[in-house]
């Protein structure tokens, strides 16, 4: 399912952030650097729960054949976040 392989795919990355890119960013000797890491760590773990709820919520075929409006709208407002963010 494209969706598990999705799910992957983001919480590798978002691992890789929590392990090397924030840690890394929060050293720095600049408060806005330090500043703006905590503000996006924030802004990833509400992402990040927000996936959760929606994989759980969608986590079979018949989930989302059930119903497909829910799964469509949802998807997209947890693309548009992830995508705000790059």
């Amino acid at each position: 399912m494209k969706i598990g392989k999705l799910s992957v795919i983001i919480q590798m990355h978002l691992a890789g952030e929590d392990k090397y890119l924030y840690p890394y960013l929060l050293k720095s000797s600049e408060p806005k650097t330090r500043a703006i890491t905590s503000a996006y760590m924030a802004e990833m773990k509400q992402i990040e729960g927000d996936f959760l709820h929606f994989l759980a919520k969608f986590k079979t075929a018949d989930s989302i054949r059930k119903d497909f409006c829910s799964f469509q709208n949802d998807f997209l407002k947890i693309n548009a976040a992830i995508r705000r963010r790059m």
